[in-house]
């Protein structure tokens, strides 16, 4: 995803960076134990995130295109919060 876009999601990417056990292998792609864990995907109409959950990759996550709401921002960090913990236990 090209960094001008990276730079709308701002307060996720800062959510992202705070939890300890993520390691940004490169901006917006995210690993947990050397593993992939969290990225995203853009097109001209839809923006999502693939996010491990546990084992597997969950469902693909949507985010609106544009600036992201702090409800959203809120929301996606707390799915991403309880995935982690799945992946980590697993």
């Amino acid at each position: 995803m090209a960094r001008a876009r990276l730079d709308e999601l701002g307060a996720i990417l800062d959510g992202l960076r705070g939890m300890p056990e993520l390691v940004e292998v490169s901006p917006g792609v995210f690993h947990v134990d050397r593993r992939a864990f969290l990225h995203f995907h853009e097109s001209d109409t839809a923006r999502s995130a693939d996010v491990r959950d546990g084992t597997d990759w969950g469902e693909r996550i949507g985010l609106p295109l544009g600036p992201v709401s702090k409800t959203t921002s809120a929301r996606f960090l707390q799915e991403v919060e309880r995935r982690l913990a799945a992946t980590l236990t697993a």
